[in-house]
Protein backbone atom coordinates (compact mmCIF):
# COMPACT_ATOMS: atom_id res chain seq x y z
CA UNK A 1 0.00 0.00 0.00
CA UNK A 2 1.11 3.51 -0.97
CA UNK A 3 -0.13 6.67 -0.12
CA UNK A 4 -2.15 8.06 -2.95
CA UNK A 5 -1.42 11.16 -3.08
CA UNK A 6 2.65 11.39 -2.09
CA UNK A 7 3.08 7.60 -3.65
CA UNK A 8 5.20 6.94 -0.57
CA UNK A 9 5.14 4.07 2.32
CA UNK A 10 1.97 5.22 4.58
CA UNK A 11 4.50 5.81 7.50
CA UNK A 12 7.74 7.54 7.39
CA UNK A 13 9.89 4.46 9.28
CA UNK A 14 8.27 1.43 11.72
CA UNK A 15 4.91 0.62 11.23
CA UNK A 16 4.00 -0.49 15.19
CA UNK A 17 0.38 -0.31 15.69
CA UNK A 18 -2.31 -2.14 13.14
CA UNK A 19 -5.69 -1.82 14.46
CA UNK A 20 -9.24 -2.37 13.05
CA UNK A 21 -11.49 0.60 14.11
CA UNK A 22 -15.14 -0.08 12.81
CA UNK A 23 -15.26 0.09 8.85
CA UNK A 24 -11.29 1.47 9.02
CA UNK A 25 -8.08 0.10 9.54
CA UNK A 26 -5.66 2.09 12.41
CA UNK A 27 -1.95 2.36 11.73
CA UNK A 28 0.50 4.20 13.83
CA UNK A 29 4.48 3.75 14.74
CA UNK A 30 7.78 5.68 14.56
CA UNK A 31 6.30 8.93 12.44
CA UNK A 32 3.99 9.39 15.22
CA UNK A 33 1.27 9.48 12.78
CA UNK A 34 -1.71 7.70 13.56
CA UNK A 35 -3.91 7.02 10.59
CA UNK A 36 -7.05 5.41 9.67
CA UNK A 37 -7.71 3.79 6.45
CA UNK A 38 -11.35 2.87 4.80
CA UNK A 39 -11.90 -0.74 5.23
CA UNK A 40 -13.90 -1.06 1.81
CA UNK A 41 -11.30 0.71 -0.44
CA UNK A 42 -8.16 -1.46 0.38
CA UNK A 43 -10.73 -4.80 0.15
CA UNK A 44 -11.23 -3.53 -3.94
CA UNK A 45 -8.00 -1.92 -4.11
CA UNK A 46 -6.17 -3.50 -7.54
CA UNK A 47 -1.95 -3.53 -7.78
CA UNK A 48 -0.82 -0.64 -10.38
CA UNK A 49 2.58 -1.81 -10.47
CA UNK A 50 3.75 -4.81 -9.61
CA UNK A 51 2.10 -5.89 -6.02
CA UNK A 52 1.60 -1.89 -4.90
CA UNK A 53 -1.64 -0.08 -4.86
CA UNK A 54 -1.94 3.55 -3.79
CA UNK A 55 -4.84 4.44 -1.12
CA UNK A 56 -5.03 7.68 0.67
CA UNK A 57 -5.81 8.12 4.61
CA UNK A 58 -9.34 8.97 5.73
CA UNK A 59 -8.20 11.15 8.66
CA UNK A 60 -4.75 11.12 10.07
CA UNK A 61 -3.65 12.86 12.98
CA UNK A 62 0.62 13.88 14.33
CA UNK A 63 1.02 12.75 18.25
CA UNK A 64 4.07 15.30 19.11
CA UNK A 65 5.15 17.12 22.27
CA UNK A 66 4.32 20.47 20.30
CA UNK A 67 1.66 21.76 18.20
CA UNK A 68 4.12 22.75 15.74
CA UNK A 69 5.16 18.87 15.38
CA UNK A 70 8.48 19.22 16.67
CA UNK A 71 9.70 15.70 18.24
CA UNK A 72 7.00 13.89 17.23
CA UNK A 73 6.24 10.64 19.50
CA UNK A 74 7.32 7.24 18.31
CA UNK A 75 4.04 5.36 19.10
CA UNK A 76 4.78 2.00 20.55
CA UNK A 77 1.42 0.48 21.00
CA UNK A 78 -2.43 2.02 21.59
CA UNK A 79 -5.32 0.61 23.92
CA UNK A 80 -9.09 1.51 23.30
CA UNK A 81 -10.87 1.89 26.48
CA UNK A 82 -14.15 3.87 27.82
CA UNK A 83 -14.04 5.33 24.05
CA UNK A 84 -10.71 7.08 24.41
CA UNK A 85 -7.39 5.88 22.87
CA UNK A 86 -4.41 5.61 25.15
CA UNK A 87 -1.04 5.91 23.20
CA UNK A 88 2.23 4.56 24.12
CA UNK A 89 5.38 6.64 23.38
CA UNK A 90 8.44 4.87 23.40
CA UNK A 91 10.12 8.03 24.32
CA UNK A 92 8.80 7.65 27.80
CA UNK A 93 5.17 9.36 27.43
CA UNK A 94 1.61 8.28 27.33
CA UNK A 95 -1.24 10.16 25.64
CA UNK A 96 -4.88 10.34 25.61
CA UNK A 97 -7.18 10.97 22.89
CA UNK A 98 -11.09 10.93 22.46
CA UNK A 99 -11.94 8.26 20.16
CA UNK A 100 -13.68 10.87 17.60
CA UNK A 101 -11.49 13.98 18.15
CA UNK A 102 -7.99 15.02 17.30
CA UNK A 103 -7.04 16.46 19.97
CA UNK A 104 -4.93 14.74 22.64
CA UNK A 105 -2.70 15.11 25.66
CA UNK A 106 0.06 13.98 27.59
CA UNK A 107 -1.50 11.84 30.38
CA UNK A 108 1.80 10.19 31.87
CA UNK A 109 5.16 10.70 31.67
CA UNK A 110 8.08 8.07 31.93
CA UNK A 111 11.49 7.09 31.40
CA UNK A 112 12.25 7.29 27.66
CA UNK A 113 14.00 4.30 26.37
CA UNK A 114 15.10 0.77 28.44
CA UNK A 115 14.56 1.33 32.05
CA UNK A 116 17.91 -0.05 32.75
CA UNK A 117 17.79 -0.50 36.73
CA UNK A 118 15.19 -1.08 39.46
CA UNK A 119 15.79 -1.01 42.73
CA UNK A 120 13.30 -1.13 46.26
CA UNK A 121 13.82 0.20 49.48
CA UNK A 122 14.44 -2.39 52.41
CA UNK A 123 12.75 0.34 54.56
CA UNK A 124 10.09 2.58 53.10
CA UNK A 125 7.05 1.77 50.35
CA UNK A 126 9.63 3.46 47.30
CA UNK A 127 11.10 2.29 44.24
CA UNK A 128 13.78 3.47 42.43
CA UNK A 129 14.21 3.31 38.71
CA UNK A 130 16.88 4.81 36.09
CA UNK A 131 16.27 4.85 32.65
CA UNK A 132 18.61 5.01 29.32
CA UNK A 133 18.14 8.94 29.29
CA UNK A 134 19.93 9.55 32.29
CA UNK A 135 16.21 10.57 34.21
CA UNK A 136 15.81 8.46 37.99
CA UNK A 137 12.32 8.41 38.88
CA UNK A 138 11.37 7.46 42.85
CA UNK A 139 7.81 5.80 42.93
CA UNK A 140 5.60 5.22 45.72
CA UNK A 141 4.43 1.76 44.36
CA UNK A 142 1.34 1.74 46.96
CA UNK A 143 0.10 4.65 45.58
CA UNK A 144 1.00 4.14 41.43
CA UNK A 145 2.76 7.96 41.85
CA UNK A 146 5.97 8.99 41.28
CA UNK A 147 7.07 11.31 44.13
CA UNK A 148 10.44 12.57 42.85
CA UNK A 149 12.28 12.71 39.12
CA UNK A 150 15.67 14.38 38.35
CA UNK A 151 17.81 13.72 35.10
CA UNK A 152 21.36 13.62 34.95
CA UNK A 153 24.13 13.80 32.31
CA UNK A 154 24.51 10.40 30.79
CA UNK A 155 22.84 7.44 30.18
CA UNK A 156 21.77 5.59 32.68
CA UNK A 157 22.72 1.76 33.22
CA UNK A 158 22.34 0.54 36.80
CA UNK A 159 21.36 1.03 39.98
CA UNK A 160 21.88 -0.46 43.14
CA UNK A 161 20.34 0.40 46.78
CA UNK A 162 22.39 -0.05 49.49
CA UNK A 163 21.30 -2.77 52.02
CA UNK A 164 19.55 -1.34 55.33
CA UNK A 165 21.35 0.35 58.06
CA UNK A 166 21.02 2.77 61.16
CA UNK A 167 23.14 4.54 59.76
CA UNK A 168 22.01 5.27 55.95
CA UNK A 169 18.16 4.45 57.59
CA UNK A 170 17.71 2.54 53.71
CA UNK A 171 17.83 5.71 51.54
CA UNK A 172 20.70 5.38 49.54
CA UNK A 173 21.65 4.64 46.05
CA UNK A 174 24.66 3.90 43.70
CA UNK A 175 23.41 4.89 39.94
CA UNK A 176 25.69 4.18 37.07
CA UNK A 177 26.18 6.02 33.61
CA UNK A 178 27.28 5.41 30.20
CA UNK A 179 30.16 8.12 30.59
CA UNK A 180 31.75 6.33 33.60
CA UNK A 181 30.33 8.41 36.48
CA UNK A 182 29.19 6.76 39.78
CA UNK A 183 26.57 8.83 41.54
CA UNK A 184 25.28 7.66 44.97
CA UNK A 185 22.21 9.51 46.12
CA UNK A 186 20.03 10.21 49.19
CA UNK A 187 16.15 9.77 48.83
CA UNK A 188 15.30 12.10 51.62
CA UNK A 189 11.66 13.91 51.90
CA UNK A 190 13.33 17.07 49.87
CA UNK A 191 13.84 14.73 47.06
CA UNK A 192 16.63 12.93 45.02
CA UNK A 193 19.56 14.20 46.72
CA UNK A 194 23.81 13.85 45.56
CA UNK A 195 25.90 12.32 48.17
CA UNK A 196 29.10 11.86 46.43
CA UNK A 197 29.41 11.64 42.72
CA UNK A 198 33.01 10.12 41.14
CA UNK A 199 34.67 9.00 37.81
CA UNK A 200 34.95 5.06 38.08
CA UNK A 201 35.61 3.90 34.92
CA UNK A 202 36.23 5.30 31.40
CA UNK A 203 33.82 2.97 29.19
CA UNK A 204 29.96 2.86 30.56
CA UNK A 205 29.37 1.58 33.84
CA UNK A 206 28.03 -1.90 33.85
CA UNK A 207 27.10 -2.61 37.95
CA UNK A 208 27.48 -1.26 41.12
CA UNK A 209 27.74 -3.82 43.99
CA UNK A 210 27.44 -2.96 47.82
CA UNK A 211 28.91 -5.60 50.17
CA UNK A 212 26.21 -7.17 53.00
CA UNK A 213 28.03 -5.50 55.55
CA UNK A 214 28.19 -1.95 53.37
CA UNK A 215 31.82 -1.54 53.55
CA UNK A 216 32.69 -2.15 50.00
CA UNK A 217 31.26 -0.61 46.89
CA UNK A 218 32.58 -2.84 43.57
CA UNK A 219 32.02 -1.59 40.03
CA UNK A 220 32.45 -2.66 36.80
CA UNK A 221 32.83 -1.51 33.36
CA UNK A 222 31.95 -2.95 29.40
CA UNK A 223 35.44 -3.61 28.78
CA UNK A 224 36.32 -5.59 32.07
CA UNK A 225 37.62 -2.95 34.27
CA UNK A 226 36.68 -3.80 37.80
CA UNK A 227 36.95 -1.26 40.84
CA UNK A 228 36.84 -1.64 44.68
CA UNK A 229 36.13 1.18 46.51
CA UNK A 230 35.92 1.13 50.78
CA UNK A 231 33.14 2.84 51.75
CA UNK A 232 31.18 2.66 55.12
CA UNK A 233 27.42 2.57 55.66
CA UNK A 234 27.00 2.33 59.04
CA UNK A 235 27.80 6.33 59.56
CA UNK A 236 29.88 7.74 57.04
CA UNK A 237 28.21 7.87 53.96
CA UNK A 238 30.30 10.51 52.10
CA UNK A 239 32.90 7.96 52.57
CA UNK A 240 34.32 6.06 48.81
CA UNK A 241 37.86 5.81 48.77
CA UNK A 242 39.43 3.80 45.89
CA UNK A 243 41.27 1.07 47.16
CA UNK A 244 42.28 -1.11 43.68
CA UNK A 245 41.40 -1.93 40.36
CA UNK A 246 41.52 -5.05 38.41
CA UNK A 247 41.58 -5.44 34.73
CA UNK A 248 40.37 -8.73 32.85
CA UNK A 249 41.08 -9.92 30.20
CA UNK A 250 40.86 -7.53 26.85
CA UNK A 251 37.72 -9.41 25.49
CA UNK A 252 36.11 -10.09 28.71
CA UNK A 253 33.24 -7.52 28.13
CA UNK A 254 31.23 -7.87 31.54
CA UNK A 255 28.04 -8.83 30.88
CA UNK A 256 26.56 -9.28 34.76
CA UNK A 257 28.33 -9.90 37.97
CA UNK A 258 27.23 -10.14 41.99
CA UNK A 259 28.99 -10.59 45.40
CA UNK A 260 29.25 -14.22 46.45
CA UNK A 261 27.20 -14.92 49.53
CA UNK A 262 29.20 -14.35 52.16
CA UNK A 263 31.23 -11.11 50.93
CA UNK A 264 34.46 -12.83 50.20
CA UNK A 265 34.82 -12.70 46.26
CA UNK A 266 32.94 -11.25 43.40
CA UNK A 267 31.90 -13.25 40.49
CA UNK A 268 31.83 -11.95 37.55
CA UNK A 269 30.21 -13.31 33.87
CA UNK A 270 31.73 -12.06 30.59
CA UNK A 271 30.74 -11.57 26.84
CA UNK A 272 33.34 -13.89 26.03
CA UNK A 273 31.88 -16.75 27.50
CA UNK A 274 33.94 -17.04 30.73
CA UNK A 275 33.42 -16.53 34.35
CA UNK A 276 35.98 -14.55 36.56
CA UNK A 277 35.74 -14.60 40.54
CA UNK A 278 38.14 -12.16 42.60
CA UNK A 279 38.85 -12.49 45.74
CA UNK A 280 37.38 -9.51 47.83
CA UNK A 281 40.69 -6.99 48.53
CA UNK A 282 41.81 -6.44 52.14
CA UNK A 283 43.15 -2.92 52.88
CA UNK A 284 46.89 -3.91 54.08
CA UNK A 285 47.40 -5.52 51.44
CA UNK A 286 46.67 -2.98 48.56
CA UNK A 287 49.80 -0.34 47.94
CA UNK A 288 47.85 2.42 46.22
CA UNK A 289 50.54 4.97 46.50
CA UNK A 290 51.49 5.17 43.07
CA UNK A 291 49.14 2.90 41.35
CA UNK A 292 45.73 1.09 42.02
CA UNK A 293 46.28 -1.66 40.08
CA UNK A 294 46.06 -4.92 41.83
CA UNK A 295 48.63 -6.82 39.96
CA UNK A 296 48.66 -9.81 42.66
CA UNK A 297 44.94 -10.08 42.35
CA UNK A 298 43.39 -13.75 43.47
CA UNK A 299 41.42 -14.65 40.30
CA UNK A 300 39.60 -17.70 39.70
CA UNK A 301 38.21 -18.45 36.10
CA UNK A 302 35.71 -20.76 34.43
CA UNK A 303 34.95 -21.39 31.05
CA UNK A 304 31.22 -22.50 29.55
CA UNK A 305 31.02 -25.96 27.92
CA UNK A 306 29.09 -27.98 26.79
CA UNK A 307 27.78 -30.91 28.79
CA UNK A 308 27.94 -34.63 28.14
CA UNK A 309 24.35 -34.86 26.37
CA UNK A 310 25.56 -32.55 24.27
CA UNK A 311 28.05 -33.83 22.94
CA UNK A 312 27.87 -35.58 19.01
CA UNK A 313 28.77 -38.96 20.42
CA UNK A 314 26.45 -39.05 22.97
CA UNK A 315 23.73 -38.92 20.05
CA UNK A 316 21.81 -41.53 18.46
CA UNK A 317 24.28 -42.51 15.68
CA UNK A 318 23.91 -43.95 11.87
CA UNK A 319 24.94 -47.47 12.22
CA UNK A 320 26.22 -47.45 8.77
CA UNK A 321 28.85 -44.46 9.39
CA UNK A 322 29.61 -45.64 12.54
CA UNK A 323 30.50 -49.08 11.19
CA UNK A 324 32.64 -47.32 8.18
CA UNK A 325 34.51 -45.25 10.89
CA UNK A 326 35.38 -48.62 12.94
CA UNK A 327 37.15 -49.78 9.96
CA UNK A 328 38.94 -47.06 9.09
CA UNK A 329 40.21 -47.60 12.65
CA UNK A 330 41.21 -50.56 12.37
CA UNK A 331 43.25 -49.90 8.90
CA UNK A 332 45.02 -46.98 10.62
CA UNK A 333 43.17 -43.95 8.87
CA UNK A 334 41.71 -43.01 11.78
CA UNK A 335 42.78 -42.53 15.40
CA UNK A 336 41.75 -44.81 17.83
CA UNK A 337 38.20 -43.21 19.50
CA UNK A 338 39.74 -42.59 22.52
CA UNK A 339 42.52 -40.64 21.01
CA UNK A 340 40.16 -38.11 19.55
CA UNK A 341 40.28 -34.92 20.15
CA UNK A 342 37.47 -33.76 22.83
CA UNK A 343 34.27 -32.57 21.56
CA UNK A 344 32.98 -28.62 22.76
CA UNK A 345 31.93 -25.56 21.30
CA UNK A 346 33.01 -22.14 20.91
CA UNK A 347 32.13 -20.27 24.43
CA UNK A 348 29.30 -17.97 23.87
CA UNK A 349 28.19 -14.66 25.78
CA UNK A 350 27.21 -14.98 29.65
CA UNK A 351 23.82 -13.23 29.34
CA UNK A 352 22.98 -13.55 33.14
CA UNK A 353 24.53 -14.90 36.07
CA UNK A 354 23.26 -15.32 39.79
CA UNK A 355 25.59 -17.12 42.51
CA UNK A 356 24.57 -18.93 45.81
CA UNK A 357 25.22 -21.83 48.39
CA UNK A 358 23.37 -25.07 47.70
CA UNK A 359 21.61 -27.07 50.90
CA UNK A 360 25.59 -28.05 51.64
CA UNK A 361 27.14 -24.86 51.82
CA UNK A 362 29.00 -25.11 48.48
CA UNK A 363 29.25 -22.68 46.41
CA UNK A 364 27.81 -22.76 43.21
CA UNK A 365 26.29 -20.43 40.36
CA UNK A 366 23.88 -20.09 37.47
CA UNK A 367 24.44 -18.91 34.34
CA UNK A 368 22.55 -18.26 31.20
CA UNK A 369 23.99 -18.45 27.52
CA UNK A 370 23.43 -18.15 23.90
CA UNK A 371 23.94 -20.30 20.67
CA UNK A 372 24.39 -23.46 21.22
CA UNK A 373 24.05 -23.33 24.57
CA UNK A 374 21.16 -21.59 24.66
CA UNK A 375 18.06 -23.54 25.71
CA UNK A 376 18.99 -24.62 28.97
CA UNK A 377 20.32 -22.36 32.04
CA UNK A 378 22.77 -24.26 33.67
CA UNK A 379 24.33 -24.66 37.36
CA UNK A 380 27.72 -24.69 37.52
CA UNK A 381 30.86 -24.71 39.96
CA UNK A 382 34.48 -22.94 39.59
CA UNK A 383 36.04 -26.27 40.46
CA UNK A 384 34.30 -28.35 37.65
CA UNK A 385 35.20 -28.28 34.23
CA UNK A 386 31.46 -29.00 33.02
CA UNK A 387 28.13 -27.50 34.02
CA UNK A 388 26.71 -29.74 36.75
CA UNK A 389 22.85 -29.79 35.52
CA UNK A 390 21.15 -28.42 32.43
CA UNK A 391 17.59 -26.83 33.57
CA UNK A 392 15.48 -26.24 30.33
CA UNK A 393 14.02 -22.96 29.69
CA UNK A 394 11.23 -21.93 26.83
CA UNK A 395 12.18 -23.09 23.30
CA UNK A 396 13.74 -19.24 21.41
CA UNK A 397 13.96 -17.47 24.13
CA UNK A 398 17.47 -15.75 26.38
CA UNK A 399 17.17 -15.32 29.45
CA UNK A 400 18.33 -11.71 30.23
CA UNK A 401 18.40 -10.83 33.72
CA UNK A 402 18.56 -13.22 37.14
CA UNK A 403 18.24 -12.34 40.87
CA UNK A 404 17.94 -13.86 43.90
CA UNK A 405 15.89 -12.80 46.68
CA UNK A 406 16.92 -14.93 49.99
CA UNK A 407 14.82 -15.28 53.59
CA UNK A 408 14.75 -17.66 56.17
CA UNK A 409 11.72 -19.07 54.41
CA UNK A 410 13.82 -19.90 51.43
CA UNK A 411 15.35 -18.65 48.13
CA UNK A 412 12.92 -17.34 45.54
CA UNK A 413 15.09 -16.82 42.16
CA UNK A 414 14.13 -14.63 39.23
CA UNK A 415 14.36 -15.27 35.70
CA UNK A 416 13.83 -12.82 33.28
CA UNK A 417 13.62 -13.03 29.19
CA UNK A 418 13.31 -11.06 26.11
CA UNK A 419 10.17 -11.81 25.27
CA UNK A 420 9.06 -9.64 28.50
CA UNK A 421 7.85 -12.64 30.37
CA UNK A 422 9.32 -13.70 34.32
CA UNK A 423 9.56 -17.10 36.05
CA UNK A 424 9.59 -16.98 40.09
CA UNK A 425 11.02 -20.54 41.32
CA UNK A 426 10.93 -21.06 45.00
CA UNK A 427 14.39 -22.78 46.45
CA UNK A 428 15.72 -24.28 43.29
CA UNK A 429 12.61 -26.32 42.64
CA UNK A 430 12.99 -25.62 38.22
CA UNK A 431 9.71 -28.55 37.88
CA UNK A 432 7.50 -25.25 39.52
CA UNK A 433 7.57 -22.37 37.58
CA UNK A 434 5.22 -19.07 38.34
CA UNK A 435 4.96 -17.15 35.32
CA UNK A 436 4.39 -13.24 34.71
CA UNK A 437 4.00 -12.03 31.84
CA UNK A 438 2.99 -8.46 30.75
CA UNK A 439 5.60 -6.34 29.02
CA UNK A 440 6.03 -6.05 25.08
CA UNK A 441 7.10 -9.36 23.52
CA UNK A 442 9.48 -7.83 20.71
CA UNK A 443 11.32 -4.86 22.72
CA UNK A 444 10.47 -5.80 26.73
CA UNK A 445 13.62 -7.85 27.16
CA UNK A 446 13.05 -7.94 31.22
CA UNK A 447 16.47 -5.81 32.83
CA UNK A 448 15.39 -5.65 36.39
CA UNK A 449 12.93 -7.27 39.24
CA UNK A 450 12.36 -6.34 42.89
CA UNK A 451 10.75 -7.10 45.74
CA UNK A 452 9.72 -4.91 48.68
CA UNK A 453 10.67 -5.83 51.70
CA UNK A 454 8.17 -7.60 53.16
CA UNK A 455 7.52 -9.20 49.59
CA UNK A 456 3.80 -7.73 49.61
CA UNK A 457 4.81 -6.01 46.07
CA UNK A 458 6.72 -7.66 43.13
CA UNK A 459 7.96 -5.27 40.60
CA UNK A 460 9.14 -5.69 37.08
CA UNK A 461 11.32 -3.41 34.59
CA UNK A 462 12.49 -3.67 31.40
CA UNK A 463 13.60 -2.20 27.82
CA UNK A 464 10.13 -1.36 26.99
CA UNK A 465 10.68 1.34 29.14
CA UNK A 466 7.45 -0.03 31.30
CA UNK A 467 7.82 -1.22 34.98
CA UNK A 468 4.44 -3.09 36.68
CA UNK A 469 4.12 -3.77 40.20
CA UNK A 470 2.68 -6.74 41.61
CA UNK A 471 0.52 -7.73 44.16
CA UNK A 472 2.67 -10.59 46.06
CA UNK A 473 1.82 -12.71 49.09
CA UNK A 474 5.10 -15.21 49.24
CA UNK A 475 3.56 -17.39 52.00
CA UNK A 476 0.82 -18.39 49.73
CA UNK A 477 3.18 -18.77 46.46
CA UNK A 478 5.64 -20.67 48.42
CA UNK A 479 2.40 -23.31 49.68
CA UNK A 480 1.49 -23.49 46.26
CA UNK A 481 4.53 -24.81 45.37
CA UNK A 482 4.59 -27.32 48.15
CA UNK A 483 1.14 -28.75 46.90
CA UNK A 484 1.06 -31.89 44.72
CA UNK A 485 -2.49 -32.45 43.35
CA UNK A 486 -1.24 -36.00 42.71
CA UNK A 487 -0.21 -36.96 46.36
CA UNK A 488 -3.43 -38.74 47.12
CA UNK A 489 -4.80 -39.57 43.65
CA UNK A 490 -3.95 -43.63 44.07
CA UNK A 491 -1.59 -45.10 41.36
CA UNK A 492 -0.53 -41.66 40.36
Amino acid sequence: MLDAEKKIPLHDGMVEVIIQDEEYFLSAGADGYIKWWRMAEIDVAEAEEGLDFSIAPVKEVLIAEGPDGKNPAYIQNMVLANNKWYIQDRKGKIYVMEKDQEEYKCITEFHEGSVNGLVCSPSHNYAVSIGENGMIKVWDYVKAVVAYQKIFSGKGTCLEHMPFTEGNKGRICAAGFDNGIVRILSITADGIQILKSFKAHDEPVVGAKYSQDVKMLVTASATGDVFFFECDGLSDLQKYEPLCTVKLAEDAGITDFKWNPGDESVIFGASNGFVHQIRRPKHEEIDNKDSYLWEKADIKTWRIKMMEFQMQKNQKKDEAEEEKKRRMRLRGELPPEEDEPEEDWEPERIYAMQPFKNAHGDLQFLVASTGQFNGFIYLCEMKAPRPLKAVEIPAGLHVTYMSLNSKKSGDLLALGFDNGAVQLVFDFNFEKRMAVKYHDAHAGAITATAFNDDDSFFLTAAADGLIFAHQFDRKAAAEENKHDPLEAVEGA
